[in-house]
């Protein structure tokens, strides 16, 4: 629904309004499945996002914070 202004994933490219798919190659359908997912994520690591955005697809790569 939002992206924070200055945070890793808007400077990695992610926009308000994009659907994420994936989340390291694991399906999110639900935001159960988004938190879930993160949660298997250390800081400091890389998160490699599966982006719906409009009539594309794309891939983005998020480094979690500290």
């Amino acid at each position: 629904a939002q992206v924070e202004p200055g945070s890793p994933a808007e400077e990695a490219g992610l926009r308000p309004g994009d659907i994420i798919q994936e989340i390291n190659r694991i399906p999110v359908k639900s935001v159960g499945d988004y938190n879930a997912a993160l949660r298997k994520v250390k800081a400091g690591e890389n998160i490699l996002f599966l982006v719906r955005r409009g009539p594309s697809a794309l891939w983005l790569v998020v480094r979690r914070s500290e």
